[in-house]
This record gives C-alpha cells, sequence and structure tokens, in this order.
C-alpha cells in the first residue's frame, strides 16, 4: 500500500517573521538616526515611517491661551510705576471697603499697607516679625506731613500685622 506523505496543517505560513528583540531595537534606532540626521523631513512626510514624533527644540512655540486678568501676580519686570508720597498716603488713609468691619472699625493689614506703598519702602529685621518701614523712607520721614495719621505711621514703623481703628479715622 502506498502511503500518502501529505501532511495538512491548520496554519497558514507567515508572510514576514517578528523581528527579535534586538532586531527590533536596532529599527527602532534606525528610524531616530534618520530624524536626527535629516534636517527636513521628504515631502508630505512629518517624520521617518513608523518612527515615534519627537519634539523639535527649534520649533515655534505654541500659541499660549490669553492670560485672564487678577488672576496673576504683577511681572517682576516690570518697571515700577512712579507713585508720589501724596498718593501713597492718599490710598492709605482711604482704604478699600473690602477692609472695613461691620462694627464701625477698620482693620488694615500689613500686606495691604505694603501692596499701596510698595515692597522697596519695606524690610524685614531679624527682630521684627513682620515688614518695617526703612529708615530713611520718604514714607517715613516726610508721611505724617504729608497727611498720614501718626497712629498708622507708628503701626508702619513697627507692630502686629493688623491695626484696628474707627471709621471716622479715615476720609
Amino acid at each position: 500500500m502506498a502511503s500518502n506523505n501529505t501532511t495538512s496543517s491548520s496554519h497558514s505560513p507567515r508572510s514576514s517573521p517578528e523581528p527579535s528583540g534586538n532586531e527590533a531595537t536596532n529599527n527602532v534606532q534606525g528610524h531616530i538616526d534618520a530624524l536626527l540626521s535629516s534636517p527636513n523631513p521628504p515631502a508630505g512626510q512629518t517624520s521617518a515611517p513608523g518612527a515615534l514624533a519627537i519634539a523639535n527644540p527649534n520649533a515655534a512655540p505654541a500659541q499660549q491661551a490669553p492670560l485672564q486678568p487678577g488672576l496673576y501676580a504683577p511681572d517682576p519686570a516690570a518697571p515700577p510705576q512712579v507713585t508720589t508720597l501724596t498718593d501713597v498716603v492718599t490710598r492709605l488713609m482711604t482704604p478699600p471697603q473690602e477692609l472695613y468691619n461691620g462694627d464701625g472699625t477698620v482693620t488694615l493689614t500689613i500686606t495691604w499697607a505694603v501692596g499701596v506703598a510698595g515692597p522697596e519702602r519695606f524690610e524685614r529685621t531679624p527682630l521684627a516679625r513682620r515688614h518695617s518701614l526703612v529708615q530713611d523712607d520718604e514714607l517715613r520721614e516726610r508721611g505724617v506731613a504729608a497727611g498720614l495719621s501718626q497712629e498708622i505711621m507708628d503701626w508702619l514703623r513697627s507692630g502686629d500685622e493688623t491695626l484696628t481703628l474707627p471709621e471716622s479715622h479715615f476720609n
């Protein structure tokens, strides 16, 4: 009896073998090398075929969303605003409504005062627990003559973080 040596297989042969780990690494490295060595990809192609996209550090920056006013601190690189002594005294003597209490008093904070007068007028000394007016500052030397109350001047020189005064103290 003749035997039939043909075997049937339910598996179809693969059209191409999968690369081994080293071959895959070499393929990826080849794509990266091609991207790095070519300043411009071929027309219509943004990167080497099959390669991962790599950010170009020389590319134009992406558009940023516009900043919303009031959400950010002032730009430290911006030039300081020119404010006269009279302007500073007027602002210190007319605090905003947020500082008024319901009981007929106004509570000033040193943070608010520094923001009004300008941080360049204040220093933080080792003995002080908060910012105090610089010794030779114009506000310290001539503030009372310009209309600043003596109580606020004394507080700006040294004192607690807050100062509470009656509403009648202010303009």
